[in-house]
């Protein structure tokens, strides 16, 4: 009760929208301004997690924590292959598990390969 508390605490704002994939993986989609602005408001929500203390006997944090992909693109017209943007996020919070984990990764490349700004941004996974 005490997670999703704090993932409405956190995620409130009206182009928010969250959403569980499976298992202990959700999903977020967050409209910011800057792939910068995007990162901090899981950074936020990171250490806010933490710092609940919620006990987790396997982790080496010895706590609950979130390790996350994010991906940033330019607006819906950029997202012509939703299936890749995902594979992206995954990609990078994949990586956030693999050093160290309790971490925020952010992707800047594009689902098509290229650099692009972020407007709106992917947010994957919560673990």
């Amino acid at each position: 009760m005490r997670l999703a508390t704090l993932l409405l605490d956190h995620f409130r704002r009206a182009g928010d929208r969250l959403f569980r994939l499976g298992g202990e993986e959700f999903g977020l989609l967050l409209e910011v301004d800057s792939l910068q602005a995007g990162k901090q408001l899981l950074e936020r929500y990171r250490e806010a997690l933490q710092g609940l203390g919620i006990p987790h006997e396997a982790s080496r944090h010895g706590v609950i924590t979130a390790s996350f992909g994010l991906v940033a693109c330019q607006g819906c017209e950029a997202v012509r292959d939703v299936q890749a943007l995902y594979h992206l996020a995954d990609k990078a919070m994949y990586e956030a598990k693999a050093t160290d984990r309790n971490r925020v990764v952010p992707c800047c490349r594009g689902h098509d390969g290229g650099r692009m700004d972020s407007k709106l941004t992917l947010t994957l996974t919560v673990t």
